[in-house]
């Protein structure tokens, strides 16, 4: 086993290779929070895509979260993957030429378990085609970095600042303040036992009272006790633990939530939590939300400051 840290752009990439008994490359990824995606070539599963006619006819494709896979392969994944196909001699023989024909392939690349696993099913002794898979391998572990870069830009739009990288279910990968509130933004699966890609806007909670808003069945919170509150916001539904609680959705709050489109919002008495389908990448809403997130931190007197 070769081990090495191979640079792929900016990110800094461990990584293992193996050539025997089978040609087999191990390339580390970051938190992926129980994201699985198989990459094969060949047309042996039609579903999911990723919407490019290109790659999605070259390419056969298993995951458990269909919106991450997409964002997962981005452009510079989905070229490393095209360019790492080459031709060899098939068992197939050509009846008019009683000769091996030439057929097209790329490695298997499975990422899982925080780990992207490039294999052939057997030896290599191509130097070039073992260098393009570790190359391929690094591309699609990158995404993270590149990801990262991508919300930088968000962050800087926005006054916040970001991570490095981006660990899904880990740290934050946009921090903010509004009013004197911390609001981070973290993109996760494993939400209220969901696992599917979500993007959570954060803020410390200042106040009691519990509620939670939604504004469809799949999004519905966990919820125990409180009572329904009637709510004119369009399709979204309210429960809380009290009047005074579900009075935290003022006209400014429904204001703010009509621009951010949560799919729901979550007040306990730790945090105010809105979730978001799928991974956030608009600077506007996501600047929307971060107003959201610190409004209905604090109650109203705590937010307009000390009575003078």
């Amino acid at each position: 086993m070769l081990h090495a840290i191979v640079q792929h752009g900016d990110a800094w990439i461990p990584t293992r290779v193996r050539t025997s008994p089978v040609a087999e490359v191990f390339v580390a990824t970051r938190a992926l929070d129980g994201f699985e995606l198989s990459i094969r070539w060949g047309d042996r599963w039609r579903d999911p895509d990723v919407g490019d006619e290109v790659f999605d006819r070259a390419f056969s494709l298993e995951t458990n979260d269909h919106a991450l896979m997409r964002a997962w392969l981005d452009d510079e994944s989905r070229a490393a993957l095209i360019a790492s196909a080459y031709a060899y001699e098939s068992d197939d023989i050509s009846l008019s030429t009683m000769q091996a024909m030439a057929a097209t392939r790329t490695w298997t690349y499975e990422l899982a378990n925080d780990e992207l696993v490039v294999t052939k099913g057997g030896v290599e002794n191509d130097v070039d085609r073992f260098m393009s898979a570790i190359e391929t391998g690094c591309a699609i572990a990158a995404r993270s970095q590149r990801w990262a870069t991508a919300y930088a830009e968000i962050a800087r739009k926005i006054g916040g600042t970001a991570a490095g990288e981006v660990n899904i279910g880990g740290d934050p990968v946009i921090t903010a303040t509004r009013s004197a509130i911390d609001v981070d933004m973290r993109i996760v699966r494993r939400t209220a036992n969901v696992e599917r890609l979500r993007t959570v806007v954060r803020a410390p909670r200042i106040g009691d009272g519990r509620l939670a808003l939604w504004n469809h069945d799949e999004a519905r919170p966990e919820f125990s006790g409180g009572s329904k509150f009637p709510l004119e916001l369009g399709p979204y539904r309210l429960r809380a633990s009290d009047e005074r609680a579900a009075r935290k959705i003022d006209d400014a709050a429904k204001k703010l939530v009509v621009a951010a489109r949560p799919s729901a919002v979550v007040i306990d008495a730790d945090s105010v939590d809105l979730w978001f389908e799928g991974a956030l990448a608009d600077h506007v809403q996501i600047d929307t939300a971060v107003a959201l997130a610190a409004h209905l931190a604090v109650d109203a007197i705590a937010a307009q400051g000390p009575y003078r």
